[in-house]
């Protein structure tokens, strides 16, 4: 898979930082807390990794990336806390599109006409493959097909710092060291495209078979429970149905040329009832008018009766405060003190109120309630006497309504004529067998439809047998996968020993199990002295064992032409490794990556984040260093302004 990486843009709130990435070797290095492998993170963020922000990047707005992913030249922008990101993408040609590209699949492509739902399904199209798939259940072909996501290729394209010395490639996670295997099988050829692509097309036509074959077996077994097990009895059962059919039709016309109308008794009653539900939905309505005026008169009644009790509160509050004196007015607050009033006069108002002016005002009030609370009760009785009376008159007409209503039925089922009866029964049986020639009609359509699908079926199981015949071809040509595995072992060996890794010697042979795909070497071949990553006990041993793994995958993927990223991100090689007292360590393995850079592994990216920079001793490589610090002005931090943890 063709991918470089050009520029890594960071938009922060105050500043725009951008860092160049297009050269073969981009290598970072310089003190602690400078935000060096901030940078390799965040591309693995803009590539749908997961990212936690440091201080330092707080306040990051948004991540791009421009990189060059096969004929397209593409940009991935993607905001924190985001699980969508933004890709723009133009070919050559001038080709362009642009979407919003979920990390988790939806339920509708992202790319019209394609089976794009991803931001990793994207960048497989991007880049001119099918995303591949392999079995779910290793070794067992009857097992479904699933998807392997970019996000497992980048197991080996991105090694992480928290990782190098604890993790070999996820194999001993349980969730993603099947992933893990499945990649490797992928990208050495146990399964290739082109077999992914042939299970795939076998399963879905023997799918297709099978469901084409069921839905015969299934409308044959109904036919024949119909007693429509042939033609000829299909043909048999239509002539009996259409004779049946014209009988009846002479039956019916014959009926009708006999048929006089006549004037039934019923016709009175009829009008009658009619007449009775008018006047039922007359007096109805007046009993509803009825018990809405009761009702208001009801609540008036009540309305009066609260006036007449809080009179009498008015009457008590007045000899309450009878004799109270104001000091402020109860208006506005102003004191009253030093007002003259005239002797006897209000030393609110300064008018001269009579003693009993307000008694006499509250009794006539109270009088003049009394006197209308009895009215409306008076009012309330004759309307509730009226109510009786119209519910009794609705009662006698609803029973007269309903008394001849039954009269009718009565009348309507002696009235009911042999004639009517038969007529109605004809009528019945000519829509039956109209219907049953209907749907016997259809059914003759069948056999014609179940030999098509037969024919379907059958032509789907030549196409399984021929692409059988060619999952057969494909499988017979990995034989050469052998060889692949057998080049990553012995380029494996020979980088340990390029690097000068302690503990390897050139009699040494690597064995790679294609079932855990974790590699053992067994020293100077000798049975029982074997020993792999999680027995390598050194960190510093674990992070060269990982590494050196991982250029001889990317030198095998490049001389095979292999579908694996053309890159590899690894933070801080020489992690565990003092570059003071191990120089040589840190000398020989760079030299080795350049020597690698500059043929093997010549169309593949390189970004380097480590503690010293060692500069290539041969030409053919394209190496740009960055000396970071976090507090030298002169080779700025990755966030430039921040100065903080």
């Amino acid at each position: 898979m063709r991918i470089k990486f050009v520029t890594l843009t960071l938009q922060m709130r105050s500043t725009r930082i951008l860092i160049d990435l297009s050269s073969q070797v981009s290598f970072f290095h310089g003190k602690i807390a400078a935000g060096k492998s901030s940078i390799v993170r965040l591309i693995d963020f803009c590539l749908g990794g997961s990212l936690t922000l440091s201080p330092a990047l707080r306040e990051l707005v948004t991540a791009e990336l421009s990189a060059r992913i096969g004929t397209y030249s593409v940009v991935i922008e993607r905001q924190p806390k985001h699980n969508r990101v933004k890709v723009s993408w133009i070919n050559d040609s001038g080709d362009v599109g642009r979407v919003i590209a979920p990390l988790d699949p939806g339920d509708s492509p992202i790319v019209s006409g394609t089976e794009v739902y991803t931001l990793s399904d994207l960048v497989f199209y991007l880049v001119g493959i099918t995303p591949p798939r392999v079995r779910r259940g290793h070794g067992d072909s009857s097992s479904e097909l699933v998807r392997l996501s970019f996000r497992d290729f980048m197991f080996y394209c991105y090694l992480n710092q928290d990782d190098l010395d604890s993790s070999f490639f996820y194999m001993e996670d349980q969730f993603k060291k099947l992933k893990s295997r499945d990649v490797m099988r992928f990208v050495t050829g146990f399964y290739s495209p082109t077999m992914a692509q042939l299970e795939s097309d076998i399963e879905s036509r023997r799918k297709e078979r099978q469901e084409k074959l069921e839905a015969v077996r299934n409308v044959r077994d109904f036919l024949e429970g119909f007693g429509y097990a042939s033609d000829s009895e299909l043909a048999k059962a239509v002539d009996q149905e259409n004779s049946k059919l014209s009988q009846l039709r002479l039956e019916r016309q014959s009926m009708r040329a006999g048929y006089l109308r006549q004037t039934h008794a019923t016709d009175d009653m009829r009008d009658r009832l009619r007449d009775l539900g008018k006047k039922a939905e007359m007096l109805t309505q007046a009993l509803h008018d009825l018990t809405s005026r009761i009702s208001e008169q009801e609540h008036l009644r009540s309305e009066f009766v609260a006036r007449r009790v809080q009179l009498g509160r008015v009457a008590a509050a007045s000899i309450v405060l009878s004799d109270v004196t104001f000091l402020r007015c109860p208006s506005c607050g102003s004191s009253l003190e030093g007002v003259i009033r005239d002797e006897g006069a209000c030393p609110v108002c300064g008018m001269h109120p009579s003693k009993d002016s307000g008694e006499i005002s509250v009794s006539d009030a109270e009088a003049d309630l009394d006197k209308r609370i009895e009215e409306i009760e008076e009012s309330l009785q004759r309307h509730k006497a009226a109510l009786t009376r119209q519910t009794s008159e609705v009662d006698e007409v609803r029973k007269a309504k309903t008394e001849l209503d039954r009269r009718l039925k009565e009348e309507l089922e002696v009235y009911e004529s042999v004639f009517l009866s038969q007529a109605r029964e004809v009528e019945r049986e000519i829509a039956t067998s109209e219907e049953r020639l209907r749907g016997l009609s259809k059914i003759m359509e069948m056999p014609a439809a179940l030999g098509s699908l037969e024919d379907r079926a059958s032509a789907l199981q030549a196409e399984i047998e021929r692409l059988n015949a060619e999952l057969q071809r494909e499988r017979s040509r990995l034989d050469g996968a052998k060889a692949r595995v057998s080049d990553v072992a012995s380029f494996f060996l020979e980088a340990l020993l390029a690097v000068g890794v302690p503990g390897v010697s050139s009699t040494d042979r690597v064995s790679l199990d294609t079932n855990t795909w974790i590699p053992t070497i067994t020293s100077s071949g000798k049975q029982g002295l074997e020993w792999g990553f999680t027995s390598a006990w050194s960190g510093g041993k674990k992070t060269l064992f990982k590494v050196c793994y991982a250029l001889a995958v990317h030198q095998v993927s490049a001389i095979w032409k292999l579908p694996l990223p053309s890159l590899l991100i690894i933070d801080t090689p020489m992690k565990n490794i003092g570059e003071d007292v191990d120089q040589e360590l840190f000398y020989s393995f760079y030299q080795y990556l350049y020597g690698l850079a500059a043929s093997t592994l010549a169309d593949t990216q390189f970004i380097i984040i480590d503690k010293e920079f060692v500069a290539p001793k041969i030409s053919g490589v394209e190496v740009k260093s960055r000396y970071m610090t976090p507090d030298e002005e002169a080779y700025p931090p990755l966030v430039p302004n921040y100065r903080g943890p």
